[in-house]
C-alpha cells in the first residue's frame, strides 16, 4: 500500500505502479518521464518508500520466524507485494534470494544541493520518516571557523591534519549526535545540517557520512556516483 499526501491522479497511480513494478523485477532500469507540475518526485519518494517498507517487514518477518511452514501465507502475501523472484526451501516455506534479507538503501541523485532540498522538501510533506543522510563536500559543510575559510586541496589537507590529531572539537562530537533522532529521522536538508552543526558546535561533514552507512535514504549530487575520486571518498 502506497501512502500518498493527497488523491493521486490515474498518472499519478500509472507511474508509481511502473516503479513499484521496476523495483520487484531484480536487475531491471526504469525510464520514467511525466510532464512538469504531475508530481513526479512524490509519485517517486511514496512509491519506493512504500515497496521498502514492504521489502523491510517480508525480511523480518522472516528472521523472526525462522524457515517453516507456520508462516507461509506471512510470507506469500508479502512476496508478492515485495519481491520477483522467491525460492523454495527444503521445509517448504519459501524464502527469497539470500541478497534480498538486507534491508534495501535508497540512494536519490539530483544535479545540485538546491535541487535535493525540494526533493526532501517534498519528502517532509508525506507519511514516510525514513532515516536520512545528505552528502555534501567539505566546502559546503565545514563549520569549523578556520578551516571554513580554506578552499579545495588546502581545506582538505587541514581538516585531515587536524582530524588525524584528534584536534578537532567539532568532529569529537560526531558520534555523540549520530543517533539523535532529530537528525537522524529529521529529513534535514544541508542547510539544515548545516545550522545543526553550528548551534551544536558538531562537524556537519563527518556526521553526513557517518549517518549515511546507516540511513534508508541517501542524497547525493550525481557527481558523487559517476566522478570515481568522489566515490572513493565514501568508502
Amino acid at each position: 500500500e502506497v501512502f500518498f499526501p493527497f488523491e493521486p491522479y490515474d498518472a499519478q497511480i500509472v507511474f508509481m505502479e511502473k516503479v513499484i513494478t521496476t523495483l520487484q523485477s531484480p536487475g531491471s532500469n526504469a525510464l520514467l518521464e511525466s510532464p512538469t507540475g504531475t508530481g513526479k518526485t512524490l509519485c517517486l519518494l511514496c512509491s519506493t518508500l512504500a515497496w521498502r517498507l514492504t521489502h523491510t517487514a517480508y525480511a523480518q518477518a522472516f528472521r523472526i520466524s525462522g524457515i517453516g511452514d507456520s508462516v507461509d501465507s506471512i510470507r506469500k502475501d508479502l512476496s508478492t507485494a515485495a519481491f520477483g523472484a522467491i525460492l523454495k526451501t527444503q521445509s517448504g516455506g519459501t524464502v527469497p534470494a539470500q541478497q534480498n534479507l538486507d534491508a534495501v538503501r535508497v540512494i536519490y541523485l539530483s544535479r545540485t544541493h538546491g535541487q535535493l532540498s525540494q526533493v526532501i522538501r517534498e519528502l517532509r510533506s508525506t507519511g514516510y520518516r525514513p532515516r536520512t543522510s545528505v552528502l555534501g563536500s567539505r566546502q559546503q559543510l565545514c563549520v569549523h571557523p578556520e578551516i571554513s575559510k580554506l578552499r579545495g586541496g588546502a581545506q582538505n589537507a587541514a581538516c585531515q591534519k587536524l582530524v588525524g590529531a584528534r584536534a578537532c572539537p567539532y568532529h569529537s562530537k560526531v558520534m555523540e549526535h549520530k543517533y539523535d533522532r532529530d537528525v537522524s529521522c529529521g529529513l534535514l536538508d544541508i542547510e539544515d545540517l548545516c545550522k545543526h552543526g553550528q548551534v551544536n558546535k558538531v562537524c556537519p561533514y563527518f556526521l553526513s557520512r557517518e549517518m549515511a552507512s546507516e540511513a534508508d535514504v541517501i542524497f547525493m549530487p550525481y557527481n558523487y556516483l559517476t566522478d570515481a575520486s568522489s566515490r572513493r571518498s565514501l568508502g
